[in-house]
């Protein structure tokens, strides 16, 4: 098993509504999923665009989240100045996500959804050291000096 769970056996089926695109070209999809670690493209068998349905071919991975874009969308978090030495963490997101902050030992010291940007957090209040920052399935280390 890999960190994102249990293996998935099988085939995912999606569908969608032609607006859930954002104008994106429905021809061109691509299922995205994510194992805990990294994304990859799972091929479709099915790409009906006609009736908005979308079936990959048969695959088996841990399988954490699922995306379906036409074109290589990529999770990002990115910290913005690290170590964070003003009291002040900034971090960037490209995707909606619950964003949160753990000690190095894992304990959760706070979490709150975020949709797309940048964003600044008070931690002047935390003790300095190596945090880690989740979001999209994705973890960063943060060295906060205070």
């Amino acid at each position: 098993m890999g960190e994102g769970g249990h293996i998935f056996n099988g085939e995912i089926g999606i569908r969608y509504q032609a607006q859930e695109l954002n104008n994106g070209n429905s021809a061109d999809l691509k299922l995205q999923v994510h194992n805990g670690n990294n994304w990859s493209v799972v091929p479709l068998r099915v790409n009906d665009v006609n009736n908005q349905t979308t079936q990959s071919q048969l695959f088996s991975q841990s399988l954490n989240e699922i995306t379906l874009t036409d074109n290589a969308f990529t999770p990002t978090l990115n910290i913005l100045g690290n170590p964070v030495n003003n009291g002040v963490l900034r971090f960037a997101i490209n995707a909606d996500s619950e964003v949160s902050l753990y000690s190095f030992e894992g304990a959760l010291l706070w979490s709150k959804k975020y949709v797309v940007g940048t964003y600044s957090v008070d931690v002047s209040h935390l003790t300095s050291g190596t945090f880690m920052l989740r979001a999209n399935q994705l973890t960063r280390t943060v060295l906060i000096v205070n």
